[in-house]
């Protein structure tokens, strides 16, 4: 898709063009794209502590940040000068998928009585899977750094 079209889908603020400007456009959307997903983590944990779970609201906040630093140690592989690592089990496509899913079953929840109970199982799945994800690009970019370091040995 061309910019404009992307601009028309990211927050249409003065933050976001200035973002822009000084960062690059690919940049801009990575930094639009990983708040827009922290929000989405947020806002479902705080869904399900409004039904009385008070674990929601801290695992929406920790289901965000993971999702933050996936991003960042993806970018920082990147900014390294290596290929954009977007592994899983659980990156953003996996995420918004689970996350749909858990929104889906959750708003059939009182069908059977339940309380919130399926966001709290979908937000610590999406946990979980953020964890591993975050270890296997962090174990992925230490192997490069490794690679590149003893190629640059052999070559002294």
């Amino acid at each position: 898709r061309d910019l404009d079209a992307i601009e028309k889908d990211c927050w249409k603020t003065q933050l976001a063009f200035e973002f822009r400007a000084e960062l690059g456009h690919r940049r801009q959307v990575e930094l639009v794209a990983a708040g827009k997903d922290a929000l989405f983590l947020v806002g479902a944990g705080y869904g399900a502590w409004a039904m009385g779970l008070t674990a929601g609201s801290w695992l929406g906040w920790l289901a965000a940040l993971l999702a933050v630093m996936t991003a960042y140690v993806r970018e920082l592989g990147r900014g390294l000068g290596f290929p954009a690592d977007f592994s899983g089990p659980m990156a953003k496509p996996h995420r918004m998928f689970a996350l749909t899913v858990t929104c889906v079953l959750s708003a059939l929840e009182p069908l059977w009585g339940g309380q919130g109970q399926v966001m709290i199982i979908g937000l610590g799945a999406i946990v979980a899977g953020t964890v591993w994800t975050l270890f296997r690009r962090t174990r992925t970019l230490a192997l490069r750094l490794e690679e590149r370091r003893s190629e640059q040995d052999r070559t002294r």
